[in-house]
């Protein structure tokens, strides 16, 4: 995660409020909207952070996976 932009990584940190079971979803979520990609042994943002829309809470982010 060391590799994802600052501001992308600070909004994963602070929507999550340390729930590693809400982070992962988080990184679920951005990996099916092909907001993150793999690039050898690293994730990296596909797009503009500031573009990235995280859910605020984790029912947001199940609700969002099950859609």
């Amino acid at each position: 995660m060391s590799e994802l932009p600052e501001v992308l990584r600070r909004q994963m940190m602070e929507r999550s409020e340390g729930n590693p079971f809400f982070l992962e979803e988080i990184i679920r979520t951005m990996i099916e909207q092909q907001a993150l990609h793999r690039e050898g042994d690293r994730w990296v943002a596909a797009v503009d952070a500031g573009a990235i829309s995280l859910p605020a809470t984790l029912r947001g982010v199940i609700a969002a996976r099950i859609d």
